[in-house]
């Protein structure tokens, strides 16, 4: 009787090297980790919260070799976290890309942020065709050059981006299922060149309305079904009230949701605060999760905790003073936030197998 041929032997091998020799690199042995599915790297999207369930790993973010998608209504943060994720691009010596097609960017907002915009590539494209064709010449030329440099290229947004018979044609033009047919297309065209050149996308979408639709979720996302199917993790936002010292409005709070994650659990969510003018308010989000956890006990607006054997009274306004203030504290509050955020899918599949067994 012949014997299964293990998976790394000279069989296999062999047939890698001869695959590989005729047709480019398009076999792998995924025991190497040097496949192109293999994500190694991550962006920051701004919020150690936000990265843990995304990526579902400490030090998380946006996968890079992957597509992206962030979904919401108007004014829930998908272009703040979009800069963020390139503002923590140049942080990691990568080149930074926007591609704006709401003509909607401040560069105020992007100084506040912390991009450095001299070093930024920015992009006003008007069509669907322009911004493949643009993502497709960068990424070609990357490949060209051999630069292994980090790219993260955000296209802001897809909703408000035309098509060329659209802007050509007539008000009134039958133009139905055209953006859609193009995306689908372009995204054929680029996806299978990401994962080898290092690069990650980044697409902002608006919510739309169904018509006529009587029950279930009525909100969908323009431009047809490839970028959902495409995309390794889709993230939408909701609005979850105001931020307000007196009658003054200085944020909103942010609810994220993962609906779809190929790199971890789907379907979770996490809160955090925006402030108007300078970004994601991210330290303040790790209170509630630390005393989710256990780590932080609360006793009206005092909060309190053990760290290295002495007890740390503070209220929240002076946390973030508290965790520059305290040499490691930091570093500690993070490493404990982001444990109590990690599922083990490992142990969380033989609880259920254990639970299984038992009802047998």
């Amino acid at each position: 009787m012949a014997k299964a041929t293990p998976v790394g032997d000279e069989f296999v091998d062999g047939l890698i090297s001869d695959l590989n020799k005729q047709l480019g690199e398009v076999a792998y042995n995924l025991a190497g980790g040097t496949s192109p599915t293999e994500v190694h790297t991550f962006v920051s999207s701004g919020s150690v919260l936000l990265d843990t369930i995304l990526a579902n790993r400490r030090n998380g973010g946006f996968p890079v070799g992957r597509i992206s998608e962030i979904v919401g209504e108007e004014a829930t943060g998908k272009s703040l976290i979009a800069l963020h994720a390139l503002k923590n691009t140049q942080k990691q010596g990568g080149v930074a890309i926007l591609i704006d097609t709401e003509n909607a960017t401040s560069v105020d907002l992007l100084k506040n942020i912390g991009i450095d915009v001299s070093k930024m590539m920015y992009m006003q494209l008007g069509t669907v065709e322009e911004v493949f064709e643009a993502m497709e010449r960068i990424i070609k030329r990357i490949r060209e050059k051999g630069d292994k440099r980090l790219v993260t290229i955000v296209w802001d947004s897809v909703a408000a981006t035309s098509t060329k018979a659209e802007v050509e044609g007539e008000y009134g033009d039958y133009t139905i299922g055209l953006a859609a047919r193009l995306i689908a297309q372009g995204l054929r065209k680029i996806t299978q060149f990401i994962g080898k050149m290092n690069v990650c996308l980044i697409f902002c979408n608006q919510m739309k309305v169904k018509i006529g639709v009587m029950f279930g979720d009525p909100m969908t996302t323009p431009g047809g079904k490839a970028i959902p199917y495409h995309a390794s993790t889709r993230l939408r936002l909701y609005r979850n009230g105001e931020l307000k010292s007196g009658k003054t409005i200085q944020g909103v709070g942010v609810k994220a949701k993962t609906i779809k994650n190929k790199l971890g659990p789907p379907l979770r969510q996490v809160e955090f605060d925006v402030i108007f003018g300078k970004g994601i308010d991210d330290e303040t989000a790790w209170i509630k999760v630390l005393e989710a956890g256990g780590i932080v006990q609360r006793a009206g607006a005092w909060y309190k905790f053990m760290y290295e054997g002495e007890e740390i009274k503070f209220q929240s306004k002076n946390w973030k003073s508290l965790l520059t203030k305290t040499e490691g504290l930091y570093e500690w509050a993070k490493s404990k936030v982001e444990e109590s955020l990690v599922i083990d899918v490992k142990d969380e599949l033989e609880t259920l197998q254990e639970a299984e067994d038992f009802e047998l």
